[in-house]
């Protein structure tokens, strides 16, 4: 294939929307594969350097974010999620396991509360039920039945709560 063609073969693919170009980088296509990467780096980069805050380890995670994108993408589902949700779910997945084999810089006692957005909610309710002395499936359960009791009480209030 000469330059000419390849050329004109990306700027085809880069009029695809992202289920297309899921569709074709699963059939192999790696002109889809380049123009799917241009397209979702600095996004999946931004979300791997907010969670790992390390250069390296974000680039690193962006690079298995999209090898997973070249080995998965024959089995994509057009319609079933938007494809940035998906490479959010694999992008944070991959991050959580970098961080798992990441060896601790500081002490404990040193370290500071997290950041609200990079909160593990299961870690967090995990603690919560450990200080309320229950367990997590009672916790869980008592969060299902306050978050049932308050959608009741607001249920009066939707028409005046709605945004217009």
């Amino acid at each position: 294939m000469t330059a000419y063609q390849s050329t004109s073969e990306i700027e085809r693919m880069s009029l695809l929307d992202d289920d297309a170009l899921m569709a074709e980088i699963g059939n192999g296509s790696q002109f889809a594969g380049h123009v799917f990467i241009e397209r979702h780096l600095s996004y999946v980069l931004h979300l791997c350097r907010k969670k790992l805050g390390r250069e390296a380890e974000a680039e690193e995670a962006a690079q298995d974010v999209f090898a997973s994108v070249w080995k998965n993408a024959s089995h994509w589902q057009a319609g079933q999620a938007k494809v940035t949700t998906w490479l959010y779910r694999v992008a944070s997945n991959r991050c959580i396991d970098i961080l798992r084999r990441r060896k601790p810089d500081v002490a404990l006692d040193d370290a500071g509360d997290p950041a609200d957005d990079t909160v593990d909610v299961e870690m967090a309710q995990r603690e919560a039920a450990e200080m309320m002395n229950m367990s997590l499936p009672a916790l869980e359960s008592v969060l299902r039945r306050a978050r049932q009791k308050l959608h009741n009480e607001l249920a009066g209030y939707r028409v005046q709560l709605q945004m217009v």
